[in-house]
């Protein structure tokens, strides 16, 4: 990992924003990025937050999968329950030293992959664009949460569509404009449907994209 000639003031700022005590848009934020070096910083601390939920999206989506094709068994709903994501906790007020709250960050991350990796799952496959569609990908027992692994522009966002189908003809759903790299529906959909996630840039322009076939079952 990069390291970063920070101030202590923006080492605190920096921690701020890991923990969740400050947002990206808050006004000690908004001044701090103009230095070069604290900007480097925050789009790697953004990075490596986008690989951690995406990451914990797509767990969460497995284990449901695993759960859906497994024969029953006490105690499987609560294991998909605990791995649900839990905010992030105020940090104590003896503050740890900005490299290692990165460093968690990452190895959580790559703790995740290897998870991923040892335990391998029937999912979809990606049907277009360089974004990874995670969630709902191929066939799952519930839609939940969309969800998708691409770096947010810095002040851009994402837009998801569902269609019903890859012919695009029928909008089933449509997301505002979005920070996060997931989003809920608030609209029931049918058994099977085809959705994109593309992204933007400041300007409006698109950077990039990512579609889906998914089939409830």
């Amino acid at each position: 990992m990069k390291s970063f000639d920070l101030t202590p003031e923006q080492e605190r700022l920096l921690a701020a924003l890991a923990t969740g005590e400050l947002s990206r848009d808050d006004a000690a934020i908004a001044e701090a990025r103009n230095a070069p070096e604290f900007r480097a910083a925050m789009q790697e601390l953004e990075a490596l937050q986008v690989a951690l939920r995406a990451a914990g999206v797509e767990e969460r989506a497995d284990l449901a999968f695993a759960a859906a094709e497994a024969e029953p068994f006490a105690g499987a709903d609560q294991l998909v329950r605990d791995a649900a994501p839990r905010p992030l906790r105020s940090p104590m007020r003896k503050r740890k030293p900005l490299a290692l709250l990165l460093a968690a960050v990452l190895v959580a991350a790559v703790g995740l992959w290897w998870w991923k990796r040892e335990e391998p799952l029937r999912r979809g496959d990606s049907l277009g664009g360089r974004v990874e569609c995670l969630a709902p990908n191929g066939a799952v027992p519930e839609y939940g949460a969309f969800a998708w692994r691409w770096p947010l522009p810095e002040r851009g966002y994402f837009l998801v569509t569902v269609f019903e189908s890859e012919r695009r003809q029928t909008v089933l759903a449509t997301s505002p404009r979005l920070q996060a790299n997931e989003w809920t529906p608030g609209v029931a959909l049918p058994p099977a449907i085809y959705w994109e996630v593309r992204v933007y840039d400041v300007r409006g322009e698109e950077q990039e994209w990512g579609a889906a076939r998914a089939e409830r079952r």
